[in-house]
């Protein structure tokens, strides 16, 4: 054939809120006219998201050498259900440019291009009961990641340390990552910041990334150990669900430079921001 289009689903069930990736490939080894469309796929209760430009390479087929113009879409479904990918459709023109057709009106030689990919249809499974974290949270990878302002070992009461708390998830949007909590200390104070999101899209998907630091100011002297940090997710390869942890920290509060007393009368000026 001198032009085709086929479509692909990186997986044929998966969970809800699971990224799929849908793959659409035209096969031409012809030239056709400029304007030529290729529609975007409209599934219902589903993000749907193109992954960068299309991407342009040779491939040969059956003998016959073609060039190939790729397009990628991530799709997030919403709800536990089969979902439906409809099919999407290329139009072209061959023949219109250069030669006679310039001059006259003739236009016996000029062929209209009409291309449609497969339907494809996906199981989508609601979060399994073996689940037990917060936040559904389905992904190929995922990491949690810690920086701090200063030592832990000389901070001085009422002086604020800051900590970092980077979640990355491949396969997952930045918007469902969770936050970190944390419990009440005697003696502890904390005042989060805004978190940062950001999602990086390549061909293989979407990788979510959420940091957001918090300050610690301590009123009194002493140690003080925040409580190991755990994040349930689920693991989409091997479908099992995994921890990803971040150890107990021990903070060392000195009495403030100048003073005997271990305790401070006044806390520095913070804005007392809700984390999301």
């Amino acid at each position: 054939e001198e032009i085709f289009i086929e479509s692909t689903v990186s997986k044929d069930a998966i969970y809800v809120q699971e990224q799929l990736i849908y793959t659409i490939k035209i096969y031409y080894a012809i030239g056709f006219d400029q304007g030529a469309q290729l529609t975007s796929p409209q599934v219902t209760d589903a993000v749907v998201q193109q992954l960068g430009s299309d991407d342009t390479y040779q491939e040969v087929v059956n003998g016959i050498g073609y060039s190939v113009t790729e397009r990628r879409f991530v799709i997030f479904p919403q709800s536990s259900r089969e979902l439906t990918i409809p099919p999407v459709y290329f139009t072209a023109s061959v023949g219109r440019r250069g030669g006679i057709n310039r001059f006259f009106s003739n236009r016996t030689n000029v062929r209209e291009i009409n291309l449609v990919t497969d339907t494809h249809v996906v199981e989508v499974a609601a979060a399994p009961d073996t689940f037990d974290g917060q936040t559904w949270l389905p992904a190929a990878a995922l990491t949690l990641e810690e920086s701090w302002s200063d030592e832990l070992d000389t901070i001085e009461v009422g002086e604020a340390v800051t900590r970092n708390i980077v979640v990355t998830a491949t396969g997952l949007s930045s918007s469902l990552l969770p936050g970190v909590e944390y419990g009440d200390i005697d003696g502890l104070k904390y005042y989060p910041d805004q978190p940062a999101r950001e999602d990086v899209a390549d061909k293989e998907g979407i990788t979510g990334k959420r940091s957001e630091g918090t300050a610690i100011v301590a009123s009194q002297a002493g140690d003080f150990m925040l409580p190991e940090v755990q994040l349930p997710w689920w693991n989409t390869r091997t479908r099992s669900m995994e921890v990803a942890v971040l150890p107990a920290r021990t903070i060392t509060v000195v009495p403030a430079a100048g003073t005997t007393s271990g305790t401070t009368p006044d806390a520095p000026d913070f804005v007392d921001i809700a984390g999301e």
